[in-house]
């Protein structure tokens, strides 16, 4: 019976150590795609303000 409870136990904490590992995996995904949406989002502001300066910049030469 002692070897039973053992194992069981031996197996128990290997699998709470795999999904320990498997938290920390998703957590890192989780962040990476965070960082990967707040570039996006920089990018898409960014190429928002180009193009408003383009026709700013349009609309300035022609009042000239």
């Amino acid at each position: 019976l002692g070897l039973v409870l053992v194992v069981q136990l031996q197996i128990l904490l290997q699998q709470q150590q795999q999904l320990r590992q498997h938290q920390h995996h998703l957590r890192c995904l989780l962040c990476l795609h965070n960082l990967v949406q707040r570039r996006q989002q920089q990018q898409r502001r960014q190429q928002l303000l180009d193009l408003v300066f383009v026709v700013l910049h349009q609309h300035l030469l022609q009042q000239q």
